[in-house]
């Protein structure tokens, strides 16, 4: 279950997501459909604990995102549109940093 209570995200006196409350349980398939700017990948992003949402909660099962955001990585696979930290990375790197999140050591996720 993954569950949003009035999660928002605002820039200033930018409102980029309005306060969104609704749950997505076990078995569902969901999707964000909107124009760009809509606020989508920043609704993700706050999901998977990139972003600091400026109010609300973000709760998978009973983890608080606001706590438990590398427990929450663990649990759901995403892929950004746009490379986050692949820029200053090597392949390597990547692989050895995703392996870790999964719970294998450096030094497995590197072999």
């Amino acid at each position: 279950m993954i569950r949003f209570d009035g999660l928002e995200k605002k820039y200033g006196d930018f409102t980029a997501v309005h306060p969104l409350n609704f749950e997505v349980t076990k078995g569902e398939i969901f999707g964000f459909l909107g124009p760009n700017g809509a606020g989508k990948t920043t609704t993700i992003r706050m999901m998977m604990g990139i972003l600091v949402p400026s109010g609300g909660r973000v709760w998978l099962d009973s983890l608080d995102g606001a706590v438990h955001s590398t427990e929450i990585k663990k649990r759901i696979g995403y892929l950004p549109d746009e490379p986050i930290f692949y820029d200053y990375l090597r392949g390597r790197e990547i692989l050895g940093f995703v392996g870790e999140i999964h719970g294998l050591k450096r030094k497995e996720a590197n072999a």
